[in-house]
C-alpha cells in the first residue's frame, strides 16, 4: 500500500495498538539505513516509543545481506520457525527496503505489518499492491515551486513561537549582553549560514578552502591542479602556489592570510564581528551569491555553537569512517586526557554511559547493547552505535562524540580533495563514449577508507563540482561551441549548441580495491549539467547486466543500485561489457 506523509499519525497509532494487544516485551523492530537522514528519523522515532513506554528493537543495516541476517534471527528463521516466540508485530524499514520485494524479503508472518519510509526510488510494484495489505509504503510526494511561498508567513509564525524573543524590562536591560549564557543551553535557533565547512571548528582560511561552493566557484582546485601539472612538466619544484583567487578574496575583505589561518574560536573578535558585513559586500563580485542559506544552530552555554550542516557532517564521519582511521587521527589529541582513545570509543563504556544518563530509555537501550554485543567485530555496526550516541549530545560523552567526529569529518575532507586533486593533476579520468572512469590507486593507509560507498560518491561528487565549475562538463561556464551548418541543416543556432554541450554530460564511475574483501569497488554517478538538477540513475541496471556478461563473481547488495562489488580479475573486461551494454 503506498500512503502519503499525512497518514504518519494513523501508522504511529497502528503501531502503538498492535504492540498494546500483543502484550510482549518487544513488538517492534527498526531496521536502519546507515546514513545520517535514517539515524535521525531513528532517534525521532524512538523518543516516540520511549515516551510511550514501548519497547523495540534497533538494528543498523548496511545492505541486504544485513536484513537476511535480520530476517533469520529477528523474524522468521530459515527453517520457517517464528523468532521471539512471534510476539513481533511491526517492522519499521527506515531509508531502505522501497526497491524491494519487502513481503518477499522478509517472509512476514500474517500478524505482522512493515512500514517503510524510505528516499530510494523507484518503488517495488509489488510493496504497492500488496495483497495481503502487510506493507505500508510512505510517499513524501512533492509541493509546486509555485506553492512553497505560501508556507512562509506560517513557518516565521512557528518559528518566533518556539523561539519567542523575551522582553526586557528595567533599565539598560535591552541587549542580548545582558543574558547570562546558561539561559541558552540547548536553545535551537534560526540563522543565516555560511557556505564554509564547518568554520566554527575550523580556521577560516580553511573552511572556506574546503567548502564545495566557494571552492568551486572561485576555481580553486582546478588552478591548484593545473599549476601543480605544468610544475611537473617543467621539472620545477618550487611552490609556485601563487595568489589564488581565495587570497585575493580574504585581503580584499582586509582579512590577513595570517589570522585567518588560525582557528576560528582564536581570530580577534573584531574580526568575528565584521565577517558577515564583509562578506556580503565582496562576495558578489567574486560570484558567490549564494553564500548564504537558511540553518538552525544549537548553543551550548560556555561551551559552543553546533549548526546543523556540522552535525552532518560529524554524523557521516562517523558512520563511514574506519575505526582505525578514526584513531590515527584523534590519537595525538587525546594523549593530554585521562582517558585513552580506546576507552572514549569503546561501545560497551558509551553504551553504559548512555543508559545511565537516561533512567528512561532503559527498555531502548537494551536492545541497542544486544544489537552492539551481537556485532562488535563489525565496525559499522560499531560505528553506527557512536553516531546514535553522538546525535543526543545530552551528555558528556555525547558532547565528545560529535566533537570528535566533526574533526573526522575535517580529515575525511582533506582525503578526499587529496585524492582528488592527485587524480586531476595525473590526468587519470578516461573518458569513453558513454561515461568517465578512473581507477583509484590511493595509498595503501588510504585504502579501507575509500572502500566505502559514500566515500566513494563524495569522491565522485568533488571531481563533479570541480569539472561543472570549469566549464568542461556542462554547468553556466561551459563554452558555447557551434556546429557547422550544413545545406538544408535548422539555423537554430541555440539548439545546436546546447545539443553539442550535452556531448561532455556523461555519467562519472569510480573503481577502487577493496582490501578487506579481495575485490573491487565501483561507484557510479549521473552528472546533471546544473546544481541541483536530478537525473534518474541507470546505472545500476547497467552494472547488473555488464556484471553478468562477464560471468564473474559481483554483489550489488547496497541500498543504492549503482554500487557493486566485483571480482578483481574481471574488471577490465567489466568496463568493457558497461560501454556495450550503454551503446546497446
Amino acid at each position: 500500500m503506498l500512503w502519503p506523509r499525512e497518514e504518519f499519525h494513523a501508522a504511529y497509532g497502528q503501531i502503538k495498538h498492535d504492540a498494546l494487544q500483543s502484550g510482549s516485551s518487544c513488538s517492534v523492530l527498526i531496521l536502519v539505513a546507515l546514513d545520517v537522514d535514517a539515524l535521525c528519523a531513528a532517534e525521532i522515532l524512538t523518543r516516540l516509543l520511549r515516551a510511550d513506554m514501548l519497547s523495540y528493537s534497533l538494528l543498523a543495516v548496511r545492505g541486504y545481506e544485513d536484513v537476511l541476517q535480520a530476517r533469520e534471527t529477528r523474524i522468521r528463521g530459515a527453517d520457517g520457525t517464528l523468532r521471539g516466540g512471534g510476539e513481533l508485530r511491526s517492522v519499521i524499514m527506515l531509508n531502505c527496503g522501497a526497491i524491494v520485494d519487502v513481503a518477499k524479503l522478509l517472509a512476514l508472518p500474517t500478524h505482522v505489518k512493515c512500514y517503510v519510509l524510505d528516499s530510494h526510488r523507484p518503488i517495488h510494484l509489488a510493496n504497492i499492491y500488496d495483497e495481503h495489505q502487510q506493507i505500508v509504503v510512505f510517499d513524501d510526494g512533492a509541493l509546486a515551486l509555485d506553492e512553497y511561498p505560501a508556507f512562509g508567513p506560517d513557518l516565521e509564525d512557528e518559528v518566533l513561537a518556539i523561539d519567542a524573543p523575551t522582553p526586557s524590562s528595567g533599565p539598560g536591560a535591552n541587549g542580548d549582553e545582558d543574558r547570562h549564557p546558561g539561559y541558552d543551553d540547548g536553545k535551537i535557533s534560526f540563522e543565516e549560514e555560511y557556505r564554509f565547512m564547518c568554520y566554527r571548528h575550523w580556521s577560516l582560511y580553511e573552511a572556506m578552502y574546503y567548502s564545495d561552493y566557494v571552492a568551486s566557484k572561485l576555481g580553486l582546485y582546478h588552478d591548484q591542479a593545473r599549476r601543480v601539472g605544468a610544475r611537473n612538466a617543467s621539472g620545477n619544484s618550487g611552490n609556485g602556489a601563487g595568489d589564488t583567487a581565495l587570497h585575493v578574496f580574504l585581503a580584499r575583505m582586509g582579512f590577513s592570510l595570517r589570522q585567518s589561518q588560525q582557528k576560528f574560536s582564536y581570530m580577534p573578535l573584531e574580526m568575528k564581528q565584521m565577517l558577515r558585513e564583509k562578506t556580503q559586500e565582496m562576495a558578489p563580485e567574486f560570484g558567490l551569491d549564494d553564500l548564504f542559506y537558511g540553518s538552525f544552530k544549537r548553543t551550548f552555554a560556555f561551551q559552543y555553537q553546533l549548526c546543523a550542516a556540522d552535525a552532518v557532517y560529524g554524523l557521516q564521519a562517523l558512520l563511514e569512517a574506519p575505526e582505525n582511521y578514526v584513531a590515527a587521527v584523534f590519537e595525538a589529541e587525546t594523549q593530554h586526557q585521562n582517558n585513552t582513545l580506546t576507552s572514549l570509543f569503546s561501545l560497551d563504556s558509551i553504551l553504559s554511559s548512555s543508559t545511565n544518563s537516561n533512567e528512561n530509555d532503559k527498555d531502548g537501550d537494551d536492545k541497542d547493547a544486544e544489537a552492539g554485543e551481537d556485532s562488535q567485530d563489525d565496525f559499522r555496526q560499531q560505528n553506527f552505535m557512536l553516531a546514535h550516541t553522538a546525535l543526543a549530545c545530552q551528555s558528556v560523552t555525547s558532547s565528545k562524540l560529535m566533537e570528535s567526529g566533526i574533526k573526522v569529518a575535517m580529515s575525511l575532507k582533506q582525503a578526499i580533495v587529496r585524492v582528488g586533486l592527485s587524480i586531476m593533476e595525473r590526468k587519470l579520468l578516461v573518458r569513453v563514449k558513454h561515461f568517465r572512469y578512473v581507477c583509484l590507486n590511493v595509498p595503501e593507509r588510504e585504502q579501507e577508507l575509500f572502500a566505502n560507498a559514500n566515500v566513494l560518491t563524495q569522491l565522485a561528487l568533488f571531481l563533479l563540482n570541480v569539472h561543472r565549475a570549469s566549464g568542461k562538463w556542462g554547468g553556466p561556464n561551459a563554452p558555447t561551441r557551434k556546429k557547422p551548418q550544413e545545406d538544408g541543416e535548422n539555423e537554430d543556432g541555440d539548439a545546436e549548441e546546447e545539443t553539442v554541450t550535452n556531448k561532455s554530460i556523461v555519467p562519472l564511475m569510480l573503481i577502487t580495491r577493496n582490501p578487506a574483501q579481495n575485490c573491487f569497488l565501483v561507484v557510479g554517478l549521473t552528472c546533471p549539467s546544473t546544481p541541483g538538477e536530478i537525473h534518474r540513475n541507470t546505472l545500476g541496471t547497467a552494472f547488473k547486466l555488464a556484471a553478468g556478461e562477464t560471468g564473474a563473481n559481483f554483489r550489488q547488495d547496497g541500498f543504492t543500485s549503482a554500487v557493486m562489488e566485483i571480482q578483481i580479475d574481471e574488471i577490465q573486461y567489466f568496463v568493457e561489457q558497461l560501454h556495450n551494454v550503454l551503446d546497446a
